[in-house]
């Protein structure tokens, strides 16, 4: 991380405050309205009847009621978790851009050459450290929008499973009718779709999402740096032996559906990438992200209270856990077992995860009697 952005952090926290979100301020990747959100949820989970309390007068069943209701706090969570991920995977990719642009500078400057052979594997850490921190950011990000995902499921009660949730199968939902209940249930998919829309250039969220797909499931297209001097112009002798006046730019695909052959063979390599730094990419994918997860949060926190205020308007439908009994293990056990031994006295927690526990009937003789 770059010494000024470290210096940042450093401040003393504010006395006051909400000390849940203080880490994500100071970093600038809070999302308050997705906080009061799962809050809100979290608090509606219910010790006595279990799950969340005012479902139990619909028809979901009393193990559907925990499961989901458990899930909708865990991934309503996880988008926040995501989003300060996503920073400071930025943070850290742009420290080591800052300095492989000062190596290649120096490298220009003594050989002519911008890549030199490395001495040692220390030499080839800021190669690797900044690609693999802009893989972070799109992970990230695009985990933000799957797991908003499930967000909307949950709160709005619409029929799709919560736990296999990913962006797409809301893009790709459609209502029957746009009355009453399945109205208001619209509203928080159209809140969703014109934040969309709103909150960055033509094609944001296809490009975020195919980039996480290249990343995740295909083979990585090439990694590529712009040199070129600051003040514009080309890259001559003379720009080469100032080294202040140059800077290495790592730039992204724009189309990273396709492979890089694939690419070639219709537009050839210069047309392959994004004509801006890769930095300023991403920073702009999360200020988007961002303002998709509030804008939804805000329209689903509406939908959320009024149903609560009258339960019946729209039943959580059981298709969201299609199936109760537990997934089969994996029946993996590690490469050490009993290397770190498991066997509390006590667990210390926050109370939300206290909570949850007395929810979901698994403490004490609850466990024996909600789930037999």
């Amino acid at each position: 991380m770059r010494e000024e952005d470290l210096r940042k952090l450093e401040d003393p926290y504010p006395e006051t405050g909400d000390d849940e979100t203080a880490f994500a301020k100071a970093l600038g990747a809070d999302c308050e309205k997705m906080h009061g959100l799962a809050n809100a949820i979290a608090r509606d989970l219910d010790p006595i009847d279990f799950g969340i309390g005012w479902w139990a007068s619909g028809s979901l069943d009393l193990h559907r009621r925990i499961l989901i209701g458990d899930y909708l706090v865990s991934v309503s969570r996880a988008v926040e978790t995501n989003m300060v991920e996503a920073r400071l995977h930025l943070l850290e990719a742009e420290d080591a851009w800052s300095r492989q642009s000062g190596s290649i500078r120096t490298s220009l400057r003594t050989t002519g050459s911008a890549v030199t052979k490395p001495d040692c594997p220390a030499d080839e850490l800021l190669f690797y450290l900044g690609p693999f921190n802009a893989a972070g950011v799109i992970r990230a990000l695009a985990s933000a929008m799957d797991c908003l995902a499930g967000v909307i499921i949950g709160t709005t009660g619409i029929p799709l499973n919560i736990v296999r949730a990913d962006w797409r199968h809301i893009s790709q939902f459609s209502f029957k009718s746009s009355s009453g209940a399945l109205g208001a249930q619209q509203l928080v998919i159209k809140s969703a779709n014109d934040a969309i829309q709103d909150a960055g250039p033509l094609g944001w969220l296809d490009w975020l999402l195919s980039m996480r797909n290249m990343l995740v499931h295909r083979g990585r297209r090439l990694v590529t740096y712009n040199i070129r001097p600051l003040g514009g112009g080309k890259l001559t002798i003379a720009v080469q032996s100032e080294s202040d006046a140059l800077v290495a730019e790592y730039l992204l695909p724009n189309d990273p559906q396709s492979t890089d052959a694939d690419v070639w063979r219709l537009l050839g390599p210069d047309q392959s990438l994004l004509t801006e730094p890769a930095v300023l990419t991403l920073g702009g994918c999360l200020r988007s992200v961002k303002f998709v997860v509030e804008s939804v949060a805000e329209a689903a926190t509406f939908l959320w209270e009024s149903r609560r205020a009258s339960p019946t308007i729209i039943d959580q439908p059981e298709m969201q856990w299609p199936i109760i009994a537990p997934p089969n293990s994996t029946i993996f056990s590690g490469y050490s077992p009993g290397a770190s031994p498991v066997a509390p006295g006590s667990i210390e927690s926050g109370a939300e995860f206290v909570n949850r526990l007395i929810a979901a009937g698994v403490t004490g003789a609850n466990r024996k009697t909600v789930w037999p």
